[in-house]
């Protein structure tokens, strides 16, 4: 994304917005112009869209310049200029502001019309990024196969199309370039050869991504499952017990009664990846597409010692899955371990890697907030339980907004 955003058309934009958000936030005199030139933008676009005005003094102190390495920062900037953008223009002819910069002084530019249209294009394409990147960080779900699935899935997404403007066009050529070249050379050997392999072998073992065709790239696909069948093997032999006991005959239950569920980024990914009329298929079978999802009969029931492991591999493969359920995947794995005991045991070895170091990094902060100077005789264990129990708090919030927005 820093690559994307730093091509001289974006770069060009992007300057503009950065010199009007500092200017807002130094300049008094200006703030005020502001503030003035936004309450009438708002009154208008209030009327036009039939809500409530927002206070024009929030909207003005809600401008942020970015960090040059993050560029999360970049989009949460210009998400909040673009609530004010129309109103710059008569609040710089109102107060005519030069800034200095290295031997001279320059005018103080804001986006013009088509410049703002554009910021609002490519504020599309970075939230996509940036719900593939909060996903990828999620500390609920498996993450290690959304990295490929994320990179096919934003590819297509986030194709150039004949409508998009010219900064547009550049950032989403510019990025998806650099995701290929970063794919192509960990597949053609990065510092573990073996990796790529894993990466896409995790794809597989995910329920809800195993219809994957990874862009129809039949040589992926090969690598995919010969690398999930060696993983499985090595745990086997780790594991001589899986696979001696007798494999129960799959019955097909009545789920709860259908609920509204809300529409997630993971779920988007899951119907990415389902093959066409998968979705209507699992959720007949499922019921509500709860833990019963999918339970078909996909095999005869019989010892599971009588049946090989490609046998096993290719009822897990013909099990319909519901895209729509919101059944986590190591949960969904908990429920079908008996059904499918070897493919489990790769799943479990392989669904534990995470893509990212988001979640230690979290914790690292949420330390850093716990322990400063005014609690310097905390001890090591407190720590640890404030950490935990304010980790604790925070999943139990993010569960009861989950059911609340399905209620």
């Amino acid at each position: 994304m820093r690559a994307g955003l730093s091509i001289p058309l974006v770069r060009t934009i992007l300057a503009k917005v950065r010199l009007v958000s500092k200017l807002c936030r130094k300049s008094t005199n200006f703030q005020r112009e502001m503030s003035v030139a936004v309450d009438v933008e708002e009154a208008g676009a209030a009327v036009r869209d039939g809500r409530e005005r927002i206070p024009a003094a929030k909207l003005v102190s809600r401008l942020i310049v970015d960090c040059p390495t993050r560029w999360g920062s970049t989009l949460a900037m210009v998400r909040r200029f673009l609530h004010v953008g129309p109103a710059v223009p008569s609040a710089l002819s109102a107060y005519y502001h030069y800034t200095a910069l290295s031997r001279g002084k320059v005018r103080v530019e804001c986006p013009n019309r088509h410049e703002l249209a554009a910021l609002s294009e490519m504020v599309d394409f970075l939230k996509l990024v940036e719900y593939a990147s909060t996903s990828i960080g999620a500390e609920t779900i498996p993450t290690s196969p959304m990295e490929e699935t994320l990179y096919w899935y934003v590819r297509q997404e986030g194709a150039p199309s004949s409508g998009d403007s010219d900064a547009l066009s550049a950032l989403k050529g510019t990025v998806l370039r650099d995701m290929h070249t970063r794919r192509e050379a960990e597949r053609r050997g990065g510092p573990n050869p073996d990796w790529f392999g894993i990466r896409v072998a995790a794809v597989l073992l995910n329920p809800f991504y195993k219809f994957s065709s990874f862009g129809n790239e039949v040589s992926t696909a090969a690598i995919a499952r010969a690398t999930a069948f060696a993983i499985i093997r090595w745990m086997m032999a780790k594991d001589p017990a899986a696979g001696a006991e007798d494999a129960p005959g799959l019955v097909g239950d009545v789920g709860a009664p259908s609920v509204k569920r809300r529409r997630t980024f993971e779920g988007r990914m899951r119907s990415f990846c389902a093959p066409e009329g998968a979705a209507a298929a699992g959720a007949k079978a499922s019921g509500a597409g709860g833990a019963g999802a999918g339970r078909a009969r996909p095999f005869g029931a019989g010892s599971l010692a009588t049946r090989t492991l490609e046998q096993e591999w290719g009822a897990y493969l013909a099990l319909p899955v519901d895209p729509n359920s919101d059944v986590p995947v190591l949960d969904w794995w908990r429920d079908h371990e008996r059904f499918f005991p070897r493919v489990a045991l790769g799943a479990r070895y392989l669904l534990a890697i995470p893509a990212t170091s988001v979640t230690s990094e979290r914790v690292f902060s949420k330390a850093g907030r716990t322990i400063f100077n005014l609690r310097a005789r905390m001890t090591g264990p407190n720590a640890e339980k404030f950490i935990v129990l304010h980790d604790e708090m925070t999943r139990r919030r993010r569960v009861e907004r989950a059911q609340a927005a399905r209620e």
